[in-house]
């Protein structure tokens, strides 16, 4: 630092464009995660994504999961608001597994670089896998505490 002043500019330098390039990302989150915490009743929560809805909950966390597509920093607040308005974990870590590993935007991309073959191999894999994870957490009564 003090030694070489010159990468420590530099460092915070390339910090301030990190920075102000998210910074709009993190508000956005938080304003949507407002909004879904001020109008979206746990009822409606519960009824898709709560204890009563077994394999209909595996569905909508498989869909939801995939045509969300939304910065990674943005899954965990809105699994954690999810789950304080009546979501279960284990179709929470449904989500989540979804969630990161398919997003919908990118599927031409990934289509025209990789095949059909590949792509469609890889989204099945992941589905069942995000679907093991979740029923998995379920069976362990594994609970998201906070």
């Amino acid at each position: 630092l003090f030694t070489k002043p010159e990468i420590f500019t530099a460092s915070l330098s390339a910090w301030a464009r990190f920075f102000m390039f998210f910074l709009p990302f993190v508000v956005a989150i938080i304003g949507v995660l407002g909004i879904m915490d001020a109008y979206l009743p746990p009822e409606t929560v519960s009824r898709y994504l709560g204890d009563k809805r077994k394999i209909h909950g595996y569905l909508f966390a498989l869909l939801f999961g995939t045509v969300v597509s939304s910065s990674q920093y943005a899954v965990f607040p809105t699994v954690k608001l999810l789950r304080k308005k009546g979501a279960r974990t284990a179709i929470l870590a449904t989500f989540m597994v979804m969630w990161s590993g398919v997003s919908l935007p990118i599927i031409p991309l990934e289509l025209s670089i990789f095949g059909p073959k590949f792509v469609f191999m890889r989204i099945i894999i992941i589905a069942i896998g995000a679907v093991v994870f979740g029923v998995l957490t379920g069976m362990r009564g594994i609970h998201m505490d906070r």
